[in-house]
Order: structure tokens, then C-alpha cells, then sequence
């Protein structure tokens, strides 16, 4: 195990023995992360019903949230944008 040091070196603390083997599904990305955060922003603005789509998408966009992220989340969640209007 190494810390860093104020002076921005590192300094060794000594082995560290771990028995614990980490697999891929252990280890979340950023991505996934982000695409849980624009599911929940999603189910929580339609949990009273319909909103705008650009509403939904916007304030996804305002929490850092990229649109290919949003069109992932929206699709794993059978969300459809119907289009009510001229």
C-alpha cells in the first residue's frame, strides 16, 4: 500500500494482503452511474404523469447527464417521446 505525501511523493506503508477477488459486475463506471441517475430523474419527473420531453431531457442535461446516456436510460425504461401538438 503507498499514500501520497504533501509533497506530492509516494511513500510505501507495507504489503497489503486481500482475499477478495473483484469481478467486472463488482466495478461500476461512470457511465452506469450516470445512466442510474437519469433513470431516477426520469421515473421521478413522470411518476404524476407526462411531461415534456425537452423538460425530462433538460434537466438530465442540467445533472451533467450526456444525451446518448439519456437515450440509454429512456430505452431500458420502455420510455416513448410521443410527439401532442402542432
Amino acid at each position: 500500500m503507498f499514500t501520497i505525501c504533501g509533497d506530492s511523493s509516494l511513500e510505501f506503508l507495507g504489503r497489503y494482503d486481500c482475499e477478495t477477488v473483484f469481478t467486472n459486475a463488482d466495478i461500476v463506471t461512470a457511465d452506469e452511474s450516470k445512466k442510474e441517475l437519469a433513470k431516477d430523474i426520469i421515473l421521478q419527473m413522470l411518476a404524476d404523469g407526462a411531461k415534456p420531453a425537452t423538460a425530462v431531457r433538460n434537466a438530465c442535461l442540467s445533472a451533467g447527464i450526456g444525451s446518448r446516456t439519456i437515450d440509454e436510460a429512456k430505452s431500458e425504461l420502455k420510455v416513448n417521446s410521443d410527439k401532442n401538438g402542432p
